[in-house]
């Protein structure tokens, strides 16, 4: 055999060896990927989404002329936190038209929590006791736990002991459609100052053929 035989050969069987490997990897390829973020539309161009491990963020696109700084001013109300923002946007130091940038749900300014947690939780609502999250269940979505209802509605995880406490848990498990109810004074600052207040002692409530209703005792 020639010199020139045997290297043309010897391709032939590195070829044939590569379709073998990835033949035999296919599966591993062929993988799912990672299930896509959640994203919910906000008033004036923000987007609140949740990723499959209950990360939240809150996404804009920047406005003409503005850099970093004013950014996070807007988003976050303290331009100081411009490192934060570039931390969350995998070290990027300059905003590029048309793309949108992240702020974590922590690091946001509170009008922004609040809109974000309403409008990813439409189930949810506002009671003069506190917060009444309902447990979902999203495909492609880790399932929720305690923790990180705690962390989503009074900004720390660890408060996952007063909300099982709170709720008369036996334990920490949760299922979908069952209703956590976060107390007021747990609740994270963007959420505590819209508790609406206590209806009076001397309001009675009925319900009857033509809905509910309410009326004072005189």
């Amino acid at each position: 055999m020639s010199a020139a035989s045997g290297i043309i050969a010897g391709r032939r069987r590195a070829r044939a060896f590569l379709v073998l490997v990835l033949a035999t990897a296919t599966p591993w390829l062929a993988a799912p990927a990672r299930a896509a973020a959640e994203r919910v539309s906000l008033e004036g161009g923000y987007r609140a989404l949740i990723e499959d491990d209950g990360t939240i963020f809150v996404e804009s696109m920047p406005r003409n002329g503005e850099g970093m700084l004013a950014f996070a001013e807007r988003l976050c109300g303290n331009a100081g936190k411009r490192v934060v923002v570039v931390a969350s946007n995998r070290g990027r130091t300059r905003l590029l038209k048309g793309f949108y940038y992240r702020v974590p749900l922590d690091e946001l300014r509170p009008e922004l929590q609040y809109r974000a947690l309403v409008a990813l939780f439409p189930r949810d609502r506002m009671l003069a006791v506190g917060w009444r999250h309902e447990v979902a269940a999203t495909p492609g979505r880790k399932a929720e736990s305690l923790w990180a209802v705690a962390s989503w509605f009074t900004g720390r995880g660890e408060n996952y002991r007063e909300l099982r406490d709170a709720n008369g848990l036996p334990d920490t498990n949760l299922v979908p459609g069952q209703p956590i109810l976060v107390p007021a004074n747990l609740l994270r600052p963007a959420l505590r100052a819209v508790v609406p207040a206590a209806p009076p002692d001397d309001v009675e409530y009925g319900e009857d053929e033509r809905g509910q209703s309410a009326g004072y005792r005189l």
